[in-house]
């Protein structure tokens, strides 16, 4: 079987992480044991790579982005460069290949991605980019997935102990969203989060840590409060 147009299904074998269909073993380490003459990443067996030092993605969607990293160098003569780029879009695409729900920024704050580098990566993955990367092997393009920052309200609303107040807040969300649409492009838990947070300051709610317990620094706190303080004027 031609393993570029094998719709893989890797299993544990002997040790070995083998696809059922066509024979394709994926290695634990994307560097080792491949000829470098034909474009695989270059590196001792010691360096770890982008998508194996990555915390909080299931093995499984791993599995499937090393294996189409190591597919393009061996079936369209490409070098996968090892950078958070190509990892954010090969892991993009291995979640939705595998039917997997996921939030896109979180793969964005793991990988350390600003805003235009992840737009520039939606761009590839959509096929809408104007400049198409030497990298993309041209062939399938994916759905983009936006996670609206009012789908994430009840759940941060239960984390903080404010549950009761989730459904006022969700609402207001969406009127916030639909008034100024540009913030579906901003991260959409640091959206939530900065709504929550000048919701319950107005309304004189307490919130204990608010930026700790929801993994956010202090300076993207304040930024995405700016996103937003035009609806909280008094």
């Amino acid at each position: 079987m031609d393993i570029s147009k094998c719709d893989h299904e890797f299993v544990q074998h002997q040790g070995k992480t083998v696809c059922l269909k066509c024979d394709l073993i994926a290695e634990s380490q994307l560097e080792q044991g491949y000829d470098h003459s034909r474009g695989y990443a270059i590196g001792s067996s010691s360096k770890t790579s982008v998508l194996d030092k990555i915390q909080g993605v299931p093995e499984e969607v791993k599995t499937v982005a090393r294996a189409n990293m190591i597919r393009k160098g061996e079936y369209f003569v490409k070098k996968v460069r090892d950078d958070k780029k190509n990892t954010f879009k090969e892991l993009y695409v291995a979640y939705q290949k595998l039917g997997i729900r996921f939030d896109p920024s979180m793969l964005t704050d793991k990988l350390g991605l600003s805003r235009k580098d992840v737009n520039c990566c939606l761009k590839s993955l959509s096929g809408t980019s104007l400049v198409p990367s030497i990298h993309d092997d041209g062939e399938n393009y994916c759905s983009i997935v936006f996670i609206h920052p009012a789908n994430l309200i009840e759940e941060r609303c239960t984390a903080n102990g404010i549950k009761e107040y989730a459904p006022e807040i969700k609402e207001l969300t969406r009127k916030i969203l639909d008034q100024k649409k540009i913030l579906i492009q901003s991260n959409p838990s640091h959206v939530a989060c900065a709504i929550i947070k000048r919701y319950c300051d107005s309304n004189r709610i307490p919130l204990k840590n608010f930026g700790k317990n929801n993994g956010l620094s202090d300076n993207a706190l304040k930024k995405a409060n700016r996103d937003i303080e035009e609806f909280f004027q008094d």
